[in-house]
């Protein structure tokens, strides 16, 4: 008998993401600032946003304090703070190899800088407290909207921070900038090329771990889990250690997420596979629910089976054929005349349909050792998602 959880396909999650509401990020400021910065600040940033056709008003300003109004509810408030930031609050990015990586003397900007500036943006007067205990259960109940619970809404309030704060930096360059969302920290001049690309290390933290290497593995093992991922997609990903670099893991989270978030795009069923054009790579997909002694939470978990240009296959994984034809090349092979038959060839028709709808296609393949003919056995399946690699 087939185990059926090889091919579970055609069942899709309903895709909310967290949405983070309130958006932050803290701008180390080195310099010494004789009187506040914002009245200049401001004016700058009404003048980008107004060429952009988002109009900000500000009914009024302190020397320390100014809340501006856009479209859609849109609040954008800057804090002007006179000392030093708590070196405390950095202790978390700190420890994570990729801030070393991007900004190698962090530590140092940290402890050199004298005053900072928070920027803030959310949707909607409760912005600022959606992701406290209760507050977006209450909604809810209530049946009322949560204000910017949208995917096109929380890239809308990515994009407003991300030109904040490079106006900010044009005007008055900051030593480092820490978004908070994904806790990720960033040189000015890095932060403009992460920007380009949302869904990256910008929002995505790649946070990195080094288990011990399988016995007799010449190459050390590195894996990823995400902070930053439930923001589009309502779980973070877990990344399984592979000896390959992490850049080839981190491609896949993305691919993982932009497959979701694709216009027509759904969450790669519990137990599927999916890779880019060529057969370069492939993950296997599995839902994991939460575990309180390991202190996760629900989660996805990918687990790189090969990689073609790192010569790196799972040591458990099992050659595999296509089947030609596809579905059509199934139904040729076990036919239409059992319940369990018909039932198959829907479920890989609708994972089918799903993979198209974003420009994919769907690969059958089969066990190298069986007899394509072998009856009842339908193989497994593939989504090749994309053309091209994407993300890093």
């Amino acid at each position: 008998m087939h185990d059926h959880t090889d091919i579970f396909i055609g069942i899709t999650s309903i895709m909310i993401g967290k949405y983070t509401n309130q958006m932050q990020t803290a701008l180390l400021l080195e310099g010494n600032f004789t009187s506040s910065p914002l009245p200049g600040l401001i004016k700058q940033l009404q003048t980008v946003f107004n060429r952009l056709g988002i109009p900000l008003t500000c009914p009024g300003m302190s020397s320390t304090y100014v809340q501006m109004f856009g479209p859609n509810d849109l609040q954008v408030t800057i804090e002007f703070m006179a000392g030093p930031a708590d070196h405390g609050v950095f202790a978390g990015t700190l420890g994570s190899p990729i801030s070393t990586m991007l900004v190698p003397d962090a530590t140092d900007r940290i402890r050199r800088h004298k005053s900072h500036l928070l920027v803030y943006v959310q949707h909607g007067v409760f912005g600022g407290v959606m992701g406290e205990k209760g507050i977006s259960s209450l909604f809810n109940e209530l049946g009322m909207h949560q204000p910017g619970h949208s995917l096109a809404e929380f890239l809308e309030r990515i994009k407003i921070l991300s030109i904040a704060c490079e106006t900010i930096c044009a005007e008055m360059p900051a030593s480092l900038i820490h978004w908070t969302q994904s806790n990720m920290v960033f040189s000015s001049t890095n932060f403009t090329t992460v920007v380009e690309e949302p869904i990256g290390p910008l929002t995505v933290h790649p946070c990195l771990y080094g288990p011990e290497p399988p016995r007799g593995a010449a190459k050390q093992y590195v894996g990823i889990h995400t902070l930053g991922a439930a923001d589009y997609i309502g779980r973070e990903i877990h990344v399984e250690a592979a000896p390959v670099p992490w850049t080839e893991l981190y491609a896949g989270a993305l691919s993982f997420i932009k497959i979701a978030i694709e216009k027509n795009g759904y969450i790669i069923p519990d137990g599927d596979i999916f890779g880019v054009e060529g057969d370069s790579v492939s993950f296997r997909v599995r839902h994991v629910g939460a575990n309180a002694e390991q202190g996760l939470s629900d989660h996805y978990q990918l687990t790189l089976r090969y990689s073609r240009e790192h010569g790196y296959t799972m040591p458990d994984a099992k050659r595999r054929l296509t089947v030609p034809g596809g579905v059509d090349g199934v139904e040729r092979l076990i036919g239409t005349a059992t319940p369990e038959a018909r039932a198959q060839l829907r479920r890989m028709r609708e994972s089918a349909a799903l993979a198209e709808g974003i420009g994919g296609r769907l690969v059958v393949t089969r066990p190298a050792d069986e007899p394509p003919q072998a009856p009842g056995r339908t193989g497994n399946a593939r989504i090749i998602p994309f053309g091209k690699r994407t993300g890093l």
